[in-house]
C-alpha cells in the first residue's frame, strides 16, 4: 500500500524538480517546492496517523505536521473536499511564507506550485478512477 502510494506521487515530483533545475532556477526556490509538496505527501501517507501515535519521536518534523493538521482542521472544521484541501494548505503556505521573510516573493511562488502540482494529481487521480473504475 505504501510503496505504491510513493509510487503514484514521487515520479512527478521527480519530475518537476528535474525540469526546474534543468531551467536554472536556483536550488532555493527547488527547497520551497520540495516542502510545499512534500507536506501534504507526508499527510495523506497510509498510516501515518498510526505511525505518529506509536512512535516515540514526539518532536520530528513528520509528527508536528501530522498533528498540526489535525488540530486544523479540527479547528476549521472543512465541509467538504475543496475546503478541506485549502485547510491543508494553509500550513505549508504559512511555513514557507515564514521562509520567505529571509528570501525574495518567488520562494512563495514556488511552494504554491508545489502544493498545487501534488493537488493536481490527486484531483487527476480522482478523475481516472470515477473514468474507469480502478
Amino acid at each position: 500500500m505504501l510503496r505504491q502510494y510513493y509510487f503514484k506521487y514521487l515520479p512527478p515530483m521527480v519530475l518537476v524538480v528535474v525540469l526546474l533545475a534543468f531551467s536554472g532556477i536556483s536550488i532555493f526556490y527547488l527547497l520551497f517546492f520540495l516542502t510545499a509538496y512534500s507536506w501534504p505527501l507526508a499527510i495523506y501517507a497510509p498510516n501515518i496517523e498510526e505511525w505518529v501515535a506509536k512512535n516515540r519521536h514526539n518532536f520530528s518534523f513528520i509528527a508536528v505536521i501530522v498533528r498540526s493538521n489535525k488540530i486544523l482542521l479540527e479547528k476549521l472544521k472543512p465541509t467538504n473536499d475543496l475546503q478541506s484541501k485549502i485547510a491543508e494548505s494553509l500550513l505549508p503556505l504559512l511555513f514557507c511564507l515564514l521562509l520567505s521573510l529571509f528570501s525574495d516573493f518567488w520562494g512563495m511562488f514556488f511552494a504554491l506550485l508545489g502544493l498545487l502540482t501534488f493537488h493536481s494529481i490527486q484531483i487527476v487521480e480522482k478523475v481516472y478512477r470515477s473514468r474507469f473504475g480502478r
